[in-house]
């Protein structure tokens, strides 16, 4: 029974971006009520790498991708797959893509999203001593490895646009590579450590506790699914599958990919797809690492988790509902066990998420101007633990201002009508 005594502000999506938002919306006062179909944090924000990467500003399409794009369709291990049967139904959003990947689009593109991470990890460390989930921070700094100096230098743009917005990294060689991380296979000679990169050794765990003290500071949670949202008066009527109606000021949708078909329905179009990403997690991998390892030329996180290790990555374009690829999770494991010597990927588990995505790899959040009170906050990408915190605080601030953040104003859909 959800017993409300005002209009809360309704959260359609419980992951890490919905908790957020609830987190700062619940600390301003404002009453709270989440929804999602599925339970709070078992989607995207489960199977995540768990880095808080406020200096990854640079997008996925970077000038030249169009030359590398074909190699790398055509090999099976590659981290991009694009299923043929699947070709059309992203066309225009490739579309989208390859025109955003110009060298003033990115250096742009880094710019926003400089602005929008900022203060991403003292947001998050704020946050995690609060609800008492501290000891999840891990520390020790990111390593991005390459196979050779000439491939690390091919990524230079990349590293310039992240160091003139203040990533403190040093160039590392194969000895210093060795010295970070004496477990590391001969396949990777050169590589870039960052040091003041941080990240959780559990990213569910941090959404468990934080729905932990939301509920236990008044927020509520109902665990059912959409059925409608219509304008009503001056505010909004939200319909669950459940029978429950609820009347809102402000309603907030942050439900991943289906963001998409929630907005669309009620007349804004977001260009989003899914990039369905995987994850390898082996609890008994008889190695120890020090920190997460970028392997360059896989795409991919090894990240410490604990007392085990899990490797995520990859791009896959395929509907949201399609069953998982099992191969893309084997390429995963092996990549694995050719990065790091001596490692057991046998106990193992193996998972697969849909990441929403834009086309320049920036989020969409916003307000449509004729549907004032209703929110979107989606397509995070690859950032939405990174971003989740700075999205609840901005988000709120609109809402209490009743005036769109400035930060905001670049994630817009409507930079794409500009």
């Amino acid at each position: 029974m959800v017993n409300l005594k005002d209009r809360p502000v309704i959260i359609i999506g419980a992951g890490i971006v919905g908790l957020c938002c609830a987190y700062y919306l619940r600390k301003a006062g404002k009453q709270v009520l989440l929804v999602d179909k599925s339970l709070p944090g078992t989607g995207c924000s489960f199977g995540n790498s768990g880095a808080i990467s406020e200096n990854s500003i640079t997008p996925i399409g970077m000038p030249g991708v169009m030359k590398q794009a074909p190699g790398m369709l055509i090999n099976p291990e590659s981290p991009l797959s694009v299923p043929v049967n699947y070709m059309m139904k992203a066309a225009p959003w490739l579309y989208e893509f390859v025109k955003s990947a110009t060298l003033e689009n990115v250096t742009k593109t880094a710019g926003i999203m400089a602005s929008y991470l900022a203060g991403s990890t003292e947001q998050h460390t704020s946050i995690l001593k609060e609800i008492g989930a501290f000891d999840l921070l891990q520390s020790g700094g990111q390593l991005h490895v390459y196979r050779t100096e000439e491939s690390l230098n091919g990524d230079s743009l990349t590293w310039r646009l992240r160091s003139e917005h203040g990533l403190k990294c040093e160039r590392v060689n194969r000895q210093q590579l060795l010295d970070l991380e004496p477990a590391l296979s001969d396949r990777y000679h050169a590589g870039i450590f960052c040091p003041d990169q941080s990240w959780l050794a559990d990213p569910y765990e941090y959404c468990k506790r934080l729905l932990i003290h939301l509920l236990e500071n008044g927020c509520h949670f109902v665990h059912s699914e959409l059925a409608d949202i219509k304008k009503y008066s001056d505010g909004w009527k939200v319909s669950l599958n459940d029978g429950l109606v609820v009347y809102a000021d402000n309603v907030i949708v942050c439900a991943g990919v289906t963001t998409r078909n929630i907005m669309e329905r009620l007349g804004t179009k977001l260009p989003l797809i899914s990039q369905r990403g995987y994850h390898v997690h082996t609890w008994s991998p008889d190695v120890k690492i020090n920190r997460i390892i970028a392997l360059s030329d896989r795409k991919a996180f090894v990240c410490p988790m604990g007392d085990s290790i899990r490797i995520g990555g990859t791009v896959e374009f395929q509907d949201p509902d399609y069953p998982p690829n099992d191969t893309r999770a084997m390429h995963l494991a092996n990549h694995l066990a050719g990065a790091l010597d001596g490692v057991n990927i046998q106990h193992s588990t193996r998972w697969m998420g849909n990441r929403p995505c834009s086309p320049d790899s920036i989020p969409l959040i916003g307000s449509p101007k004729e549907h004032p009170g209703l929110w979107y906050a989606t397509g995070h990408g690859h950032l939405g633990l990174t971003g989740s915190a700075n999205t609840g605080r901005l988000i709120t601030e609109s809402i209490l201002s009743k005036r769109l953040a400035p930060q905001l104003a670049p994630l817009s859909v409507e930079r794409f009508s500009a």
